[in-house]
């Protein structure tokens, strides 16, 4: 009986094991499922956003390539018609020079410049585009004049000193360049170019000890900017300060 009892519980907890062994198994399939669905759950919450804003309504009224071609074309500006035959006041005169000087019609806008100015000779603007088209033709003794012209009008004039002076330097008359561009360190914008150029222009002139005084002020104010000494002018500057020390 004991041995029968033995044998019988012995397969009872055989069956018990072989029962937890089964059920078990389940569980962790099931647990790994629902791990899976949550993974899969948080895919599709990254996932939607971009669904909908692929998926949002577009405008109707929006302006596209593909619907509006015409609205992407480089439109060319067609400048009005110059009208303006007869003129009668120094300020027509001068619009009439100014299409001319469009035109390439130097000798006319020339003429037209000298009319606006006998009707106002206190406007140096006229004297300055009517020098400018005398350098244009070539004629410098007529452009340096003009030049004078507008300078003695206004003073304060730094263009028309520039346009003489290098108009003196065309004629070969370097001296003479050298006092006009010395008016514009009157003017600190100009005052780096200038002393540049004077550098220059004196070490031409063979003026050895004003071109390093020039080209000493020029490296002084350069050295004051932090773009300036990057520049190949300061380089080539610096190599001529060396040839005339």
């Amino acid at each position: 009986m004991r041995s029968g009892q033995w044998v019988f519980g012995y397969v009872l907890c055989a069956l018990i094991l072989v029962g937890l062994g089964c059920s078990s198994k389940p569980a962790k399939e099931k647990q790994s499922v629902s791990s899976s669905e949550q993974q899969d759950k948080a895919s599709l919450a990254n996932v939607q956003p971009q669904v909908q804003s692929n998926n949002a309504p577009q405008d109707d009224q929006a302006i596209t390539y593909a619907k509006n071609p015409e609205r992407f074309r480089k439109m060319e500006t067609v400048a009005p018609p110059f009208t303006l035959t007869n003129p009668k006041s120094a300020e027509e005169f001068f619009a009439v020079g100014v299409h001319e000087d469009n035109l390439h019609h130097y000798d006319k806008a020339i003429a037209t410049y000298e009319q606006g100015l006998k009707l106002k000779p206190d406007w140096a603007l006229l004297a300055l585009r009517e020098a400018k088209d005398y350098r244009r033709l070539g004629e410098k003794d007529k452009a340096v004049a003009q030049f004078q012209r507008a300078i003695k009008i206004d003073p304060h004039d730094w263009d028309a000193y520039s346009e003489l002076a290098l108009t003196y330097k065309e004629s070969g008359d370097t001296k003479h360049a050298i006092e006009a561009a010395s008016k514009l360190l009157e003017f600190p914008p100009l005052q780096i170019p200038v002393h540049n150029q004077l550098g220059y222009w004196f070490e031409e002139a063979g003026d050895k000890q004003k071109a390093k005084q020039q080209f000493e002020s020029y490296r002084g104010l350069a050295l004051k900017t932090k773009t300036e000494p990057q520049t190949e002018r300061y380089q080539a500057a610096m190599r001529e300060l060396q040839k005339v020390q």
